[in-house]
């Protein structure tokens, strides 16, 4: 159990998580996740969102090494181009302009980046696991 003074943090790490993993999969699959609708701006604004909900936390128990690695990925979601937000001349409320903004190279870095940092965390997710199952 959690026994922060956050009773939200579990929930924060949870959508961390979901949102992480979201950013390791493909084009195609974010975009179905994300039904299509402007999948790059929504993308975006979760990761920078679930990120800082939880290393701003003062429940967060994470070590320096994680925070730096997730402050790493939401620099990089913060810095992606327009052209990767909204693709120029496509409809982003379709599958062709998110698909098209998703397969934009700077996604194609924060995906390969992205899945490093789902890795150097799989011990804080299973500890993560393991407590909210209790």
């Amino acid at each position: 159990m959690n026994t922060s003074t956050d009773p939200f943090y579990d929930d924060y790490f949870s959508r961390m998580i979901d949102v992480l993993e979201l950013l390791c999969a493909s084009p195609s699959e974010q975009c179905e996740v994300m039904d299509s609708y402007n999948t790059g701006w929504e993308l975006r604004h979760d990761t920078i969102a679930a990120i800082e909900a939880v290393v701003g936390s003062p429940a967060n128990q994470l070590p320096l090494d994680q925070v730096e690695l997730l402050r790493t990925v939401q620099m990089m979601a913060s810095s992606l181009p327009t052209d990767a937000i909204s693709a120029p001349g496509k409809d982003m409320h379709t599958r062709d302009g998110c698909e098209t903004a998703m397969r934009h190279p700077a996604w194609d870095e924060i995906r390969r980046y992205t899945s490093d940092v789902r890795k150097a965390l799989d011990v804080s997710i299973l500890l993560h696991r393991a407590r909210i199952h209790e």
